[in-house]
């Protein structure tokens, strides 16, 4: 009854590990980047959306604003989006300037308005972009571009006969080109975020190696191994419920020291949420350990509900969430994660699974082919020395059950380097 109702848990926790996967996709969206000049007049904010980009321009005036694309700080080969916005609503061109003078209009446009205003001598219009538009001659690839341009002036855009638009020049103060990865944003966007990047790396590489491997093997030594390893399952799983402890406190620090630097909020999405409450669970699983331990007699005929199950199933439960909850952290701050580090993280969840499946009938076949052997002996050799014949059988399991869990402890490894490595592709 107890290992039927294990499975069903198992099974619970492979649904529960596929709907947060679902979740995170879903909560996974792009959040608007900004840069402004250095007087505020003009602002740009843009997103990586599916096959392209949204972009905001707004800027102070009542005129045209415009945003470019290019390779490099001079006008000359330059892909621009100019626009304005009078009472009939907004006007979009796309320009393209071969040369350092006034940009020519395309002759196949790429643009499509979302939003505009004028108000209160300020001027923004929200649009939509393709990345690649696939017209070479007239237009840029947008994320290889290496330098924005933008400027602005005080006439709206003028129709001329035969299509196209024309617009006054621009003072010299209001137009400039930028160092720019419209992945990133400027030079010293980018440069943050580099370092933002490389924080949270090191924060997700810690909780990837605390709770998708060491709470998996650490787990499992108790379940499945205490009369394999003797007193040294002990030793190891404490071991590993230590440094969990310790990369979890770490890691969370260090997104909380790098939100404090940054003046954001410690719990604005659903996976701080969920960090903050596992590193709660992790210090009341810890304390709930501690009590099972000094509590334990290895006299006793049954298991106790509390502390010992309850620590059991914590453990357990913790371990699900803080898998869902990875997921949701890769799914919004992964952005090098692609589909072969997922695909070898899932493959991980399933060959754990396995892994548990093998073990559970190592587990019934011990305990059917010898069913007077104690449920807890302290000491393998001394348990089983004299019990005819039944000491064969649990040897036997034992081999195999060490050769299972030395299997998921390579496994787990080469996968979690596989994932390291695949980053890269």
């Amino acid at each position: 009854m107890v290992r039927g109702v294990e499975r069903l848990g198992l099974g619970v926790a492979m649904v529960m590990l596929l709907v947060c996967g679902a979740v995170g996709h879903a909560d996974h969206e792009e959040e608007y980047m900004e840069w402004r000049n250095d007087n505020g007049k003009y602002i740009l904010r843009w997103r990586r959306v599916e096959h392209g980009y949204e972009f905001n321009m707004t800027a102070q005036t009542t005129g045209w604003i415009a945003v470019g694309f290019s390779r490099t700080r001079k006008m000359a080969k330059t892909d621009m989006m100019i626009g304005s916005v009078d009472s009939s609503g907004a006007t979009l061109g796309d320009f393209y300037a071969p040369l350092s003078d006034t940009p020519d209009f395309d002759a196949q446009q790429d643009g499509e308005v979302i939003s505009s205003f004028e108000s209160n001598g300020w001027t923004s219009i929200s649009f939509f972009r393709l990345d690649n538009t696939e017209d070479q001659d007239e237009d840029e690839v947008i994320s290889n571009c290496t330098h924005m341009l933008w400027g602005f002036g005080f006439k709206d855009l003028e129709p001329i006969p035969g299509g196209g638009y024309t617009f006054d020049v621009h003072l010299h103060e209001n137009r400039h080109a930028v160092e720019f990865d419209f992945d990133v944003g400027s030079a010293e966007d980018q440069k943050e975020a580099n370092q933002e990047r490389l924080w949270k790396a090191i924060h997700g590489n810690m909780m990837i190696i605390a709770w998708v491997l060491l709470a998996v093997w650490s787990s499992m030594l108790p379940a499945y191994m205490k009369k394999t390893l003797d007193v040294w399952w002990f030793y190891a799983h404490i071991g590993m419920n230590i440094a969990i402890l310790v990369l979890s406190l770490l890691a969370t620090g260090l997104i909380f020291y790098m939100h404090q630097l940054e003046g954001e909020s410690h719990v604005h999405n659903l996976h701080q949420l969920y960090g903050y409450t596992i590193l709660l669970g992790v210090v009341v699983q810890s304390g709930l350990g501690v009590w099972s331990h000094v509590w334990w007699n290895p006299n006793r005929e049954v298991v106790p509900l509390f502390p010992d199950k309850i620590h059991w199933w914590f453990g357990r439960v913790l371990i699900v969430v803080a898998w869902c909850n990875v997921i949701l952290g890769l799914q919004k701050f992964g952005e090098k994660w692609n589909a072969l580090s997922y695909t070898l993280l899932y493959l991980w969840f399933a060959l754990v699974a396995a892994y548990v499946v093998i073990f559970e009938i190592y587990e019934e076949r011990t305990k059917s082919e010898s069913p007077d052997l104690p449920v807890e002996p302290p000491q393998f050799k001394e348990s089983y020395a004299d019990d005819g014949g039944a000491s064969v059988v649990v040897e036997s399991y034992a081999t195999q059950k060490k050769a299972t869990f030395g299997l998921a402890v390579l496994s787990g490894l080469v996968v979690f380097f596989g994932m390291v490595i695949s980053l890269e592709v």
